[in-house]
């Protein structure tokens, strides 16, 4: 009887414990989201999850990252689905700095306790350093909770993809103009008139010339006589 009396106050019990448990049942349900905006073009956030929904940007634009980690649990005001303990990371690839302490690259940010329904927000931003055009820059952020009685933890990433839309200037090549040289013209030499071996021996011409041609050996025959005459005297 007496074992019988124990038997049945242990099944009780156990099912008081198992009773208790379901109703004290802690379910907070973590969820993160990541957007970046482009703000030196004045771009819109863009969740920008993967390459094909990347944001673009070139060398030097100020990029925006807001992080928001929810607990879309059920409300409850006892606390029993609470997100605890949470804790959002961050490691900046390369291609990123942040603007404020650029030789930052690893950031974690202590969110507390987030009641159903409420949520954490972080913005940081940072400045584009990539030089390569057409590369993607993926910012993955990750956070990690748990109930209050850690034992539900939570944890998820999400991921933030920007593309390097760098504008290529075209190389113009500058071609030295030649330079035409124009040589100032020869002057023409004229031809030294020439005198005909034979003298036309027909025409007053040519008699002129026969007569001045005569005139010039008897003028010389005469000057050969007198040097003779006063060699001889």
């Amino acid at each position: 009887m007496k074992r019988t009396i124990l038997a049945t106050i242990v099944a009780t019990g156990i099912i008081s414990v198992a009773n208790m448990a379901t109703v004290l049942a802690w379910h907070p349900i973590g969820a993160i989201t990541k957007e970046v905006q482009n703000i030196s073009t004045n771009g819109q956030y863009e969740t920008a999850n993967d390459n094909a929904h990347a944001v673009d940007v070139k060398t030097g634009d100020i990029v925006a990252y807001t992080i928001t980690v929810r607990n879309d649990g059920a409300a409850n005001d006892q606390g029993l689905n609470d997100l605890a303990h949470v804790v959002v990371a961050d490691h900046l690839p390369d291609g990123l700095e942040l603007v404020d302490t650029p030789e930052t690259r690893d950031m974690s940010f202590d969110a507390g306790t987030i009641q159903p329904g409420k949520s954490y927000s972080k913005t940081y931003k940072v400045k584009v350093t990539e030089t390569k055009n057409k590369s993607y820059i993926d910012n993955k952020t990750c956070y990690s909770g748990d109930s209050l009685v850690n034992d539900n933890p939570q944890h998820g990433c999400d991921d933030a993809v920007v593309y390097t839309n760098i504008p290529q200037t075209s190389s113009t090549s500058t071609t030295t103009p030649s330079v035409v040289t124009t040589s100032a013209p020869k002057p023409q030499v004229l031809a030294a008139a020439t005198v005909p071996k034979s003298l036309p021996s027909t025409g007053i011409g040519g008699s002129v010339i026969m007569l001045g041609v005569g005139a010039s050996v008897i003028g010389y025959a005469t000057s050969l006589f007198v040097l003779r005459r006063k060699q001889s005297v």
